[in-house]
């Protein structure tokens, strides 16, 4: 069944008609386009704007009654469609409508300047709600929007149902293939302390210098020298490793003549390589004794050993004996001293 309507808007100017013919299942649209065109051409504060004529075409489905707008190059609808369109005509007055109030959120309460009259603000970080904002008290003091914490809720009242049973253990894997042996760790602590208390004479031929006495000794000891005579002269290492082999001598020139007194240190026999110091002896008796000392780092395998090696312009003394403050409580003096430890 076919209905003809005619609706009349009164506004300030004129009563405008406007007609159309639709089925009655898209009536219910029909009122919904109507509506949304009485809103927009409703009176409001705002001031009046002319308008050329207008003309709102839509596709309406005839089963479901939705639509859909078109423009003016479609001329037919689809299928199951049914065009439907109002026209206003030309000098129709819209009046647009008034900005309502809004809802301003952000951290922290409100700022004065911010917002219009009727606007409400959400405080996000501590949940307060502000406004609507007027002429006297500008925002308010804020409503919490975090009611009271509530009471706690009862405990659940079902039984607990049995312990299920413990599976059986499977049997235990195979063991995995051994693993190759890491490199030896660094074990420090390998040690060493000598002392030669003989008087060891140094002429213009080069000799090495002796140890007679162990004080103490751990993976460091002194092994005879390949000479005809038992002198215990080699540092041996038992253990792979790097250490300081430290030393003092005291040089006595009993000739009163001007001597030099070279001292380096030699691995397996061979000098090593920028490792001498030259010591001139005086003549006169404040400069006849003079001590000697340094230290060498040296990186031993196992089973090398290190020598003291010395020469001189002429015959001098490594000198070993009672000390001139004897009486007075001083020890006897060793001719050399020497100390090793291991640094890495």
């Amino acid at each position: 069944m076919t209905e003809n309507l005619l609706l009349k808007r009164i506004n300030k100017r004129k009563i405008i008609d406007v007609h159309f013919s639709l089925s009655q299942r898209t009536l219910s649209t029909f009122f919904a386009l109507t509506f949304a065109f009485t809103s927009v051409t409703s009176s409001s504060r705002a001031e009046e704007t002319p308008t050329a004529g207008v003309e709102v075409r839509n596709c309406v489905k005839l089963k479901s009654g939705k639509a859909r707008l078109i423009d003016e190059t479609i001329k037919k609808c689809k299928k199951n469609e049914k065009l439907v369109y109002l026209k206003f005509p030309s000098g129709f007055v819209a009046f647009p409508g008034a900005k309502g109030a809004g809802i301003l959120s952000g951290k922290g309460a409100p700022k004065t300047e911010l917002g219009n009259i009727g606007d409400f603000y959400l405080d996000s970080e501590n949940y307060r709600l502000y406004g609507p904002k007027n002429e006297t008290e500008i925002w308010g003091s804020g409503v919490s929007l975090v009611g009271p914490q509530g009471p706690a809720g009862f405990s659940g009242g079902g039984s607990r149902g049995p312990q299920g049973e413990t599976g059986a253990t499977g049997p235990q894997g195979p063991i995995g293939a051994t693993g190759a042996q890491g490199p030896a760790g660094v074990t420090l602590g390998y040690n060493g302390y000598f002392i030669d208390d003989s008087i060891e004479t140094i002429t213009t031929t080069a000799k090495a210098i002796p140890f007679n006495t162990t004080i103490f000794s751990n993976g460091v000891s002194i092994a005879n020298n390949a000479e005809g005579t038992p002198r215990k002269t080699r540092i041996t290492f038992a253990y792979a490793g790097k250490y300081n082999i430290q030393f003092s001598s005291q040089i006595f020139n009993q000739g009163k003549k001007g001597v030099t007194f070279s001292l380096w240190l030699s691995k397996t026999g061979a000098a090593v390589p920028d490792s001498g110091t030259d010591v001139l002896v005086g003549t006169d008796t404040v400069s006849e004794r003079q001590v000697i000392a340094w230290n060498f780092f040296v990186d031993a395998a196992a089973n090398d050993w290190f020598e003291l090696t010395a020469v001189a312009s002429d015959s001098v003394q490594i000198y070993s004996g009672a000390s001139t403050n004897s009486g007075r409580g001083a020890p006897d003096i060793p001719g050399t001293i020497l100390t090793i430890n291991q640094v890495g």
